[in-house]
C-alpha cells in the first residue's frame, strides 16, 4: 500500500482543536503506519504554533503542550518523516518550473511545493491537506486529496 501523505495544515488540527479536528483524528486513527510527511514537517508545525500564540489565538501554556506533545509523537514514531535531499529539491525546481506553463498558473507556496515532490517521490496516490492551492496543485499532478 502507497503511504497517504500529510501536510502540515491537517497534522495541526490533530493537537489544537479546529472544525476538522474530529474527522482528521478519525482518518489519522484508521491508519496502522505511522503518518507520513516531509522532515520540514517539524519545523512547519512549531512555527505554526508559535504563530497562533503570536497572534493570541491559544496561551503560551497551551502552546508548549502542544509543542512538547507533538515532539513526543515524533520520538514515538508516529511520523516517518522524508528527509531533504539534493535530489528532491531538484525535483522541486524542476516542478515549479513546469507548474509555470500551467494556464492558468497554479500558485504554490515553497513548502508546499516540498510537500507535493515528497509525496511524488513516495508514491503517495493521496495528500491530506486543508490548503486550497495545495488541493488543486496535488491534483493537477494527478494525485487524490483528503478530506473531501
Amino acid at each position: 500500500m502507497k503511504p497517504r501523505y500529510w501536510d502540515t495544515s491537517c497534522v495541526l488540527p490533530l493537537y489544537i482543536p479546529e472544525p476538522r479536528s474530529a474527522e482528521l483524528s478519525e482518518l489519522a486513527g484508521s491508519q496502522s503506519e505511522p503518518l507520513t510527511s516531509s522532515q520540514i514537517l517539524g519545523f512547519e508545525f512549531l512555527f505554526a504554533v508559535h504563530a497562533r500564540v503570536a497572534r493570541k489565538e491559544i496561551p503560551g501554556s497551551f502552546a508548549s503542550k502542544v509543542q512538547h506533545k507533538f515532539l513526543s509523537d515524533l520520538d514515538a514514531g508516529r511520523f516517518l518523516l522524508i528527509p531533504l535531499g539534493e535530489d528532491l529539491l531538484v525535483q522541486v525546481v524542476q516542478m515549479t518550473i513546469s507548474l509555470t506553463k500551467c494556464s492558468p498558473i497554479l500558485e504554490l507556496r515553497s513548502l508546499d511545493g516540498i510537500h507535493l515532490v515528497t509525496a511524488q517521490k513516495l508514491g503517495s496516490e493521496e495528500v491530506v491537506t486543508n490548503d486550497k492551492s495545495m488541493r488543486k496543485t496535488a491534483q493537477t499532478l494527478g494525485m487524490g486529496v483528503l478530506p473531501v
